[in-house]
C-alpha cells in the first residue's frame, strides 16, 4: 500500500480543505454549485448503474436519480424515509421514487410462528391502506411476503409493492405518468440483500465494544483519543495552509504490499467558520467529484452529533489503483464554530469488520 495510498487519501481530506479555503469568495462557489453540482432532486446520470445502499436494513437499490433522506419533509413515524425525482421540469415524464421502512415492534421477538407473521401482516395492509388493487404475492428470489398496490395521486400514476424483511416492513413506490411500469419493475428488481449494520450504530457514531483493545492514546489542545496496538500515526501536526491544519493520521499498521489499511484523518480548523456544516458537506462533494471521476455518494446526514458537536456526515466510494474504499467524512462544529473534519476510509470488501475498529476509535474521540 505505502505511499500511494497514503496520497489517495490525502487528496479525499485536502478536498475539505478546499472547500474552507474557498468558502471565502462564496458567490463563485455558488455560481459552480448552480450548475454542476447534484441537489435533490435533479436528475443524476453518474447514479444510473450504481447501488445505494441501505445497511442498517440490510439492502441495496438501484435508482435513476440519488435517493435523499426526506424524512423531515414527510409526517409520519418511520425508520427510513427516502426519496428522489427524475426529469422535474418535465410534467410528462417526471418520476418519484421513494423507500420507506418500518421496524416491527420490539415485542415482536415474544411472538410465536403464528403471531408474528400475522403481526407483519397487519403493519403491511397498514401502509398501503390509501392504495387499490391490493394483491398479495412474494418479492424477489428471497419470496418475501408483501403486498403490491397502485393509486392515482394528484392526476400521477402511482405503483407500490410492500414486504416484509427480517425485522422491517419496506415499501418501495415510483409515482409517473411515463411508463411507470416499466419504471416500477426496474426499480424493484433491482433491490438486492446485504450484510446487516450494527443495529447500535446511529447518528452519533456510536457502536458496541469490539474486542480490539484501545490501548493507546493521541491527544493534543484540541482534542484526544484512543487507538489500538496494531495502529500507528503516520502524521502529526502538519499544517497544509494557514487557515487549517491536518491535526493528526493513523492509520493500522501495514501487512503486506497489497492490502489496504484502514485509516482516519482529522483536521481542525484554525478558523471559525459561520457557515452550516450542511453547506460545507455539500461543498465537500463539489471537490470530491472534480478530483476524483469514481467518486460516488451513498448518503448524507445533516443532523449528526460527535462528542457533543453537531454537524453533517458524508457517506461515499471511490476507487483507487483497482480497489474500491469506503469513506465516510464527518463535519462537526464547536459552538464557537471551530471546525472538525473526521474522515475515515476502508476497504469496501472487509467495510464490516473494518468500520468495527474505525467507528470504536472514533467513539473515545473528546473535543477539547
Amino acid at each position: 500500500m505505502g505511499k500511494k495510498w497514503i496520497l489517495a487519501i490525502f487528496l479525499i481530506v485536502l478536498s475539505v480543505l478546499v472547500v474552507l479555503i474557498e468558502n471565502t469568495d462564496k458567490s463563485n462557489i455558488n455560481k459552480s454549485i448552480n450548475s454542476d453540482v447534484v441537489t435533490l432532486d435533479s436528475t443524476t446520470s453518474n447514479i444510473e448503474g450504481k447501488y445505494q445502499y441501505f445497511q442498517e436494513c440490510g439492502f441495496a437499490i438501484k435508482a435513476p436519480c440519488l435517493l435523499e433522506d426526506v424524512s423531515q419533509q414527510a409526517s409520519g413515524d418511520f425508520f427510513l424515509n427516502y426519496g428522489g425525482i427524475t426529469d422535474k421540469e418535465n410534467p410528462d415524464k417526471i418520476t418519484f421514487y421513494q423507500i420507506i421502512v418500518n421496524r416491527l415492534p420490539i415485542g415482536h421477538k415474544d411472538l410465536n410462528k403464528q403471531e408474528l407473521p400475522q403481526l407483519a401482516d397487519e403493519f403491511m395492509k397498514k401502509s398501503l391502506a390509501k392504495l387499490n388493487n391490493c394483491k398479495s404475492m412474494r418479492f424477489s428470489y428471497d419470496e418475501y411476503p408483501g403486498y403490491t398496490a397502485e393509486c392515482t395521486t394528484n392526476g400521477y400514476g402511482q405503483k407500490g409493492v410492500v414486504f416484509w424483511k427480517d425485522k422491517f416492513i419496506i415499501c418501495l413506490t415510483v409515482i409517473s405518468n411515463d411508463n411507470l411500469n416499466s419504471k416500477f419493475n426496474k426499480f424493484t428488481n433491482s433491490f438486492k440483500n446485504i450484510s446487516v449494520l450494527s443495529e447500535s450504530a446511529n447518528s452519533d457514531a456510536k457502536i458496541t465494544e469490539s474486542s480490539v483493545t484501545l490501548n493507546k492514546q493521541y491527544s493534543n489542545k484540541y482534542f484526544s483519543l484512543k487507538y489500538p496496538a496494531s495502529w500507528q500515526i503516520v502524521q502529526e501536526d502538519n499544517q497544509v495552509t494557514g487557515k487549517t491544519n491536518i491535526s493528526v493520521q493513523i492509520m493500522e499498521k501495514q501487512k503486506n504490499d497489497y492490502d489496504f489499511s484502514p485509516n482516519i484523518n482529522i483536521i481542525v480548523s484554525s478558523k471559525r467558520w459561520k457557515e452550516p456544516t450542511s453547506y460545507l458537506a455539500e461543498q465537500t462533494i463539489y471537490q470530491n467529484r472534480k478530483l476524483l471521476d469514481s467518486y460516488y455518494v451513498i448518503k448524507q446526514k445533516n443532523n449528526i452529533i460527535i462528542n457533543n458537536c453537531k454537524g453533517s456526515s458524508i457517506e461515499y466510494t471511490f476507487n483507487m489503483q483497482g480497489y474500491i474504499l469506503r469513506g465516510i467524512q464527518y463535519i462537526v462544529k464547536k459552538r464557537d464554530n471551530t471546525t472538525f473534519i473526521i474522515t475515515a476510509t476502508v476497504d469496501d470488501n472487509k467495510e464490516m469488520k473494518q468500520n468495527d475498529i474505525i467507528n470504536n476509535i472514533i467513539n473515545t474521540l473528546i473535543i477539547q
